[in-house]
């Protein structure tokens, strides 16, 4: 009995978490989708595009985050999940079939990974050179580093911690792991 209480205490947890973050993702998917859409990057509008900015915001969001709460954020995974989950939510509306979903989605999920712990690892060296490339390299097709459109990803890139206040996210306080948390 004790177990089953404490896995439902958990689950009331994340899923207050989970809805506490969704103002922060659907931020971020706003602004990726108002900046494919506005033309600034010279590239279509289409979910590659989307996903590359989406996943540069994020990187941004989950730096922060992993630097106000430790490595082990549980507010990191949260979003990571989110991000996932909307991609998937995104596919599906394109009418990507459930038969193909998995195999795109292991696919994404591997992309994602790699561009995200490249923006990550460039924000804690402070490496400006480093974040260019990786801009350059992913959200512009291998554009130059000094193209104008990587100073305007980097501008984006600025204003994430006045975006997460608008959403109410606190950078502040720590958010600590679900009571009780073992290994």
């Amino acid at each position: 009995m004790q177990i089953l209480r404490k896995w439902r205490l958990k689950k009331a947890w994340h899923q207050e978490l989970k809805a506490g973050l969704l103002p922060v993702h659907d931020r971020l998917a706003q602004e990726s989708l108002d900046l494919a859409a506005s033309g600034d990057l010279q590239l279509p509008d289409d979910f590659n595009v989307r996903f590359e900015v989406m996943l540069l915001l994020i990187s941004r969001v989950l730096w922060l985050l992993k630097s106000v709460d430790g490595p082990d954020s549980p507010r990191v995974q949260t979003l990571w999940d989110l991000t996932f989950e909307g991609f998937d939510q995104s596919l599906r509306s394109r009418g990507v079939t459930d038969m193909g979903m998995s195999r795109r989605m292991r696919k994404l999920l591997g992309h994602a990974t790699g561009r995200r712990n490249a923006y990550i690892a460039a924000l804690e060296k402070a490496d400006r050179t480093a974040l260019m490339e990786a801009i350059s390299r992913n959200c512009l097709n291998g554009a130059s580093p000094e193209d104008a459109r990587v100073a305007l990803l980097l501008d984006h890139l600025e204003k994430i911690p006045a975006l997460l206040a608008e959403t109410g996210l606190s950078l502040e306080q720590p958010c600590l792991p679900f009571p009780g948390k073992t290994g």
